[in-house]
C-alpha cells in the first residue's frame, strides 16, 4: 500500500511540477533534434511552426517551407553524422510561449583519423499550439571550438 502511494505521489509530480511534465517546450526540442538525428525529417519538419523564422550562420529563412526547400538535407545530414552535447541551457516560459537558450558541443569525424569540434549556440521559440509545442524562431551560430587545453568555460 505504501508502495502504491510513493508511486502515485510520483507520477503526480512528474505530471504536474513545471518542468517535469512531459511534452514541455524543452521535450520538443530535443525532439526535432532527435527527429533531424534520425533523418526523420517530415516528423522534424512537422514541429516547425509554419510561418517559422529560421536565422542560421547570417541567413534567413521566413517561413518552414522555405527552410525545408533551402536548408533541411543539410540539416538531416549534418544531425546524423555528428555528435550533439548540451553543455548548458535555460528555458522560460510565459503563458503559451517559451524561448530555450542552449550552448552545445557538436562533433563531427571529418576523415576517419580527424575530427571538428565546434561551440554552437541555439536560441528557440516556441508557442503552444492546442496541447503542442510549434517551433516559431530558431536562430543558429557555431564556430569552430578552442584546441584542448585552451577551452572556454560555457
Amino acid at each position: 500500500m505504501r508502495l502504491c502511494r510513493l508511486v502515485a505521489a510520483c507520477l503526480l509530480l512528474a505530471f504536474a511540477a513545471p518542468g517535469f511534465a512531459v511534452g514541455t517546450a524543452v521535450d520538443a526540442i530535443d525532439a526535432f533534434h532527435k527527429a533531424l538525428r534520425e533523418k526523420a525529417a517530415d516528423k522534424a519538419l512537422g514541429m516547425l511552426a509554419e510561418e517559422a523564422v529560421i536565422y542560421e550562420q547570417g541567413f534567413a529563412e521566413v517561413s518552414r517551407k522555405e527552410w525545408a526547400r533551402k536548408q533541411l538535407g543539410t540539416a538531416v545530414m549534418f544531425a546524423s553524422d555528428t555528435e550533439r552535447r548540451i553543455l548548458r541551457r535555460e528555458a522560460r516560459e510565459v503563458g503559451d510561449m517559451t524561448w530555450v537558450m542552449t550552448t552545445t558541443r557538436t562533433t563531427v569525424d571529418v576523415d576517419g583519423r580527424h575530427s571538428l569540434r565546434l561551440d554552437g549556440a541555439e536560441t528557440a521559440v516556441l508557442r503552444r499550439d492546442r496541447g503542442d509545442w510549434k517551433i516559431v524562431h530558431l536562430h543558429w551560430s557555431a564556430h569552430e571550438a578552442p584546441a584542448e587545453g585552451n577551452q572556454q568555460k560555457p
